[in-house]
């Protein structure tokens, strides 16, 4: 019996439909899982909340509440002493009693970080447009270079990101029950270790006032899904 065309051609739709619906529903679950967990944090981080004001940094790492001076002092020092272009703040948040290191770094090793990333920027049109890996050296071909918006939020702080976690540990490194081999990751190791809590980026305070109202602050009205995932993830 010979196949019929039609029901053939409206079988594949068909399937070709239902790929595309599981793709969407797949990537529905992940946005909405994102979302969860942004909204999951936002409930239960006063640093989140109540971010003290800490102009121009990129990446905060924060503690357990009530950790010894001893924990926090011996990080900060062995932050500073291995990679001293990482600019370190220290706060206090009273309300909740957890410490938390705000980090960014200069203008300059922003660009050096720029190159080590591999990361691409538009050319000038001069120097033929389009989009290159960016280099160092040769910032000056680079539209916007002048600019103090030439990274990105998210470029700023996958660089600074890539700074702390390429700290590395000596073999005699320890810190209370912790024994760290050498050149282990310092900071990965301290979040697996319970050391530290949690590490995550600072964005840009417009953008961060703004999903707060939209989320925290309306949390029973339509929530701006796409808007958390790009500026939290």
């Amino acid at each position: 019996m010979e196949e019929n065309p039609t029901a053939a051609t409206s079988a594949c739709i068909s399937s070709d439909a239902l790929n595309k619906l599981g793709l969407h529903s797949l990537q529905l679950r992940q946005r909405l899982k994102d979302a969860k967990k942004f909204v999951e944090y936002s409930k239960h981080s006063s640093a989140w909340m109540h971010t003290t004001p800490t102009p121009d940094c990129d990446l905060m790492l924060t503690f357990p509440v009530n950790t010894e001076d001893h924990t926090f002092m011996w990080l900060l020092t062995k932050i500073r002493n291995l990679t001293p272009e990482l600019i370190v703040h220290v706060r206090h948040h009273s309300n909740t009693g957890v410490f938390a290191f705000y980090f960014t770094t200069t203008a300059e090793n922003f660009l050096k970080g720029a190159e080590v990333q591999r990361i691409r920027k538009r050319l000038k049109i001069e120097y033929g447009g389009g989009f290159k890996e960016f280099s160092y050296k040769d910032c000056h071909l680079f539209e916007g270079i002048d600019n103090s918006q030439f990274l990105t939020s998210q470029e700023r702080q996958g660089i600074v990101l890539h700074m702390v976690y390429n700290l590395r540990a000596a073999a005699d490194d320890e810190l209370k029950q912790i024994h760290f081999r050498d050149g282990e990751a310092l900071v990965p190791k301290c979040v697996s270790e319970g050391v530290v809590t949690e590490i995550f980026p600072l964005h840009d305070r417009d953008a961060l006032r703004e999903l707060r109202k939209m989320w925290v602050q309306e949390f029973w009205k339509k929530q701006p899904l796409g808007a958390i995932i790009t500026n939290c993830f």
